[in-house]
């Protein structure tokens, strides 16, 4: 038997070489999924949109000053401002290096000292839609701000304004200083009421839980998807070999059909080491995980992949023509694909259907994978798992081979 599965295994391994489009299938649809995935929810540690806003101070007042330092306040995590001459602004602008130019006209500080209207220009990236918006919503509320700070310290810093002399004389470290805190101070009081978000929400975490990126999440489930899309397509070939005769000639020979069904399993396990291996290694490269857990994780990859193909051909063998038995098998995987946490990851998912999906052969595989990847687990810890994956898959083949063996290769 070993030397008819050794055969066996050679002749699948070839046909399968000389199929390279399929091969591709396998592995183009995963990777093609992800990168859309990646797309989406972009890194983990990109920081979030910011408004590019060019300011042309062409005041040049000290009040004119202070609404710029404001514009600048790590508070306003959404703006990422800069001080330009108008010329350099609006060049830049027209060049789609910036969100919006804000014009501080002159006299706008005497303006705010004054309680006077006075009207600041924007101009916006019409190739931008959003940041746009988002520069022009916050410039909103920090007109809100001034006019709030005119009201409650108008008058003190009239009195400041009047003992150095004007808004046209430089005002001395002091005079700096004792507006700045008295500005600072009602922007304190206001920002919680005009700056957004209103609402804010506290997330309990475990302080010894490390970060995780998104992408790490989805990777398992990825690979997970690439080799179910191999078992369900390789398990049709019972179908060929027994259209073809191959498995009525098994039948009498040394080996038996049993030593046919193996090979078969040894060069699916082949070809799923080698799948996990290029996703495994671009999604290591990409994500920057520790290579130390590649052997394992291909190994481990390779092995679910063997059980999965035993999976699939046991239902192709129960169905009775081939396009039943294509059908029965992508039925069987695309929920498999969307429950095991290959379309998204459980930690997304609702938590009834969660805990359903770890119960089912690929979600299992997905969970053992990702405590891997993350380190969650040492590579030694998973020795159990495998040999309760290699329980299974033996207890498939058993099953398999039975019903190969009494049923679908006489009835061929």
């Amino acid at each position: 038997m070993s030397r008819m599965a050794l055969h066996a295994a050679a002749k699948d391994l070839s046909r399968q070489a000389k199929d390279p489009m399929a091969l591709a299938l396998w592995l183009g649809i995963p990777i093609l999924i992800g990168a859309l995935i990646t797309l989406a929810f972009g890194d983990v540690g990109e920081a979030p949109p910011r408004a590019k806003l060019l300011v042309a101070d062409e005041d040049g007042s000290f009040l004119s000053e202070l609404f710029v330092g404001l514009l600048a306040r790590e508070e306003l995590r959404v703006l990422d401002s800069e001080r330009v001459p108008l010329d350099e602004g609006r060049k830049r602008l027209d060049e789609g290096e910036a969100s919006a130019l804000l014009l501080i006209p002159e006299g706008f500080g005497q303006a705010v000292l004054e309680d006077t209207p006075s009207e600041l220009e924007l101009v916006t990236n019409p190739a931008q839609s959003i940041l746009p918006q988002i520069a022009e919503e916050t410039l909103r509320v920090l007109v809100d701000v001034v006019f709030y700070m005119q009201r409650i310290v108008g008058d003190d810093i009239r009195g400041i304004v009047d003992e150095m002399g004007g808004l046209e004389a430089t005002p001395s470290d002091e005079e700096v200083t004792r507006i700045s805190v008295a500005v600072n101070g009602v922007f304190r009081r206001v920002e919680r009421y005009l700056l957004p978000p209103v609402l804010e929400a506290d997330t309990a975490t475990d302080a010894q839980a490390p970060s995780v990126d998104v992408s790490v999440l989805f990777l398992p489930g990825i690979v997970l998807m690439a080799l179910l899309f191999f078992a369900t397509g390789l398990s049709e070939d019972m179908w060929r070999e027994r259209s073809m005769g191959t498995l009525r000639r098994a039948v009498s020979a040394p080996g038996g059909v049993g030593g046919l069904f193996a090979g078969k399993l040894m060069a699916g396990v082949v070809i799923a080491g080698v799948l996990a291996l290029v996703l495994m290694a671009i999604g290591t490269f990409y994500l920057d995980l520790p290579w130390r857990v590649l052997p394992v994780a291909v190994v481990w990859c390779a092995v679910t992949g063997g059980v999965l193909l035993v999976l699939m051909c046991w239902i192709q063998m129960a169905t009775r023509t081939p396009r039943a038995g294509q059908i029965l098998t992508n039925a069987i995987a695309f929920p498999l694909l969307m429950v095991g946490g290959s379309f998204f990851p459980a930690e997304m998912m609702p938590k009834g259907l969660a805990a359903v999906g770890r119960f089912t052969p690929n979600g299992w595989s997905v969970a053992q994978l990702k405590d891997l990847l993350l380190e969650r687990t040492a590579p030694t810890e998973l020795l159990v798992p495998l040999l309760g994956m290699l329980a299974v898959g033996l207890l498939l083949f058993a099953l398999a081979s039975r019903t190969l063996s009494k049923r679908f290769a006489r009835a061929s």
